[in-house]
């Protein structure tokens, strides 16, 4: 009947608009839910070091060959990039250690390659891992684990084999990558993860790359197969004193940061197609530089230069893609309360750090601290390096705004630093008197810090080892 169909017709129409607003609703509340439940996910966060990796050669720190760091410049892009970061000591273990910790290396225990961390610190990996994360260590120098102790907290580590080819020397961040890989596959993708990559081919001595054969061009030098150990040894004038040498040296050494950065680029490829990459924070640094013949200089360790202490320091959040460019000065010890930061905990440790989540907070004028690694006494020569001039085991070195302040031998100096200063500008200490004195108050409040510690027990084979890589003679 027409009548039962007019009445029909509305109805229908009514009760479809009701069906679509309903289904507006389910799939609002479905977003909303599942918004929700993004948000209250918590984020993956991964630590990448890169062993002796200097700010200025890579591309994102106005290195001129663009193509040198594509890896580290995505992280870049899709973060925070901090022009002004400093280690707080040029030594490996003791950088990492603080790390770590969020503490100085005399805080924490480990001032130098052959110390480990006190027992009873703290590390924010084992803060993450009691509060659920998923922990994992892959590293391409075992000493870090071995002897620096700073495998706490971490339920899964690598064992890093010494590549005899390579000369006994750690293992290629190739091999190092590869197992983290393999780690992830285990994981539970529930819980969020806390991985530390370390990465070690920008640390000498240098083998020949791809890239550096092909920018040595026709040079006939000494280093045209590498820099050994026995050149950064006994041949350092030879090198610093030669315009050719330096430059060989420097090609081959923008080589290994390029071969890293490789490795780099393979292990957030690795990160994004497990799909863990999108909710994670990732923090990239590297634990010291190092001078390339800058004043004569070569090497990294008991050195205050620009060239050791100054580092490259990243914060990518994937989940916001908040970028920019940071001028505060921050140091290496921030590392672990970002960390924390960002897995959302509280201060469950002891640390000096602060968190660089949220760099418009931090005060222009926090002063950073760097200490040189301590030498063991039953080190050959003890004798005669204790009373060196040229090495004070006591030696500091304070940062704040665009100041620095040394102290060596009983001697402070002031100076000026910058964004682009690969070498500290010598200032007057008497014109500038008021923040020189500020700063050596600085100093001799921090000298009360320090604590007697004796070095850890060392088997001839990893001594031997360590003489490979430079540590020790």
């Amino acid at each position: 009947n027409s009548g039962q169909k007019t009445d029909t017709i509305p109805r229908f129409f009514m009760l479809t608009r009701n069906m679509k607003r309903l289904s507006l609703k389910i799939l609002l509340l479905s977003l909303l839910a599942a918004c929700s439940g993004e948000a209250d996910k918590r984020p993956n966060v991964i630590l990448v070091t890169v062993d002796t990796l200097r700010w200025d050669y890579l591309a994102t720190y106005g290195f001129p060959e663009k193509d040198v760091s594509p890896a580290a410049d995505r992280l870049a892009q899709n973060g925070l990039v901090f022009d002004q970061a400093v280690s707080n000591v040029g030594t490996t273990i003791p950088s990492h250690g603080s790390m770590l910790t969020g503490l100085y290396a005399r805080m924490h225990g480990a001032r130098s390659n052959f110390h480990g961390l006190y027992p009873g610190i703290n590390t924010v990996t084992e803060a993450l891992r009691d509060e659920g994360y998923q922990t994992g260590a892959f590293i391409s120098n075992q000493f870090l684990l071995k002897i620096g102790g700073l495998g706490l907290g971490f339920e899964a580590t690598n064992t890093p084999f010494k590549d005899l080819k390579r000369g006994a020397r750690p293992q290629s961040g190739n091999k190092t990558v590869t197992q983290s890989a393999g780690w992830l596959d285990t994981l539970s993708m529930e819980e969020p993860v806390f991985i530390w990559l370390h990465l070690w081919e920008p640390h000498g001595p240098y083998d020949l790359t791809d890239r550096a054969v092909a920018r040595l061009g026709d040079y006939d030098g000494f280093l045209k197969d590498g820099v050994t150990i026995k050149h950064t040894r006994h041949r350092v004038s030879e090198i610093v004193n030669s315009p050719g040498n330096v430059a060989a040296l420097r090609s081959i050494y923008s080589g290994e940061v390029n071969l890293a950065d490789q490795y780099l680029g393979q292990f957030l490829d690795d990160l994004d197609i497990r799909d863990l990459l999108s909710n994670s924070v990732v923090i990239f640094a590297a634990d010291h530089g190092q001078s390339l013949g800058e004043n004569k200089r070569m090497g990294h360790g008991p050195t205050h230069r620009e060239t050791v202490l100054r580092v490259p320091l990243i914060v990518a959040d994937f989940r916001s893609n908040r970028t920019g460019r940071i001028k505060t000065r921050v140091g290496t010890i921030d590392i672990a309360p970002t960390i924390a930061a960002a897995a959302g905990l509280e201060k469950t440790f002891d640390y000096v750090g602060r968190s660089l989540l949220n760099p418009e907070a931090l005060e222009e004028d926090w002063p950073y601290f760097a200490e040189v690694a301590v030498r063991r006494p039953t080190d050959r020569n003890w004798e005669r390096t204790r009373d060196s001039t040229t090495y004070d085991a006591e030696a500091l070195a304070v940062y704040t705004g665009p100041f620095k302040l040394t102290y060596r031998n009983g001697h402070y100096k002031l100076f000026e630093t910058g964004k682009w200063l690969l070498v500290a500008r010598p200032l007057n200490s008497e014109h500038d008197a008021i923040m020189a004195d500020y700063l050596q108050g600085l100093i001799e409040s921090f000298r009360e810090t320090d604590v007697d510690l004796t070095a850890g027990e060392v088997s001839e084979e990893d001594l031997k080892a360590l003489q490979g890589l430079g540590y020790t003679q």
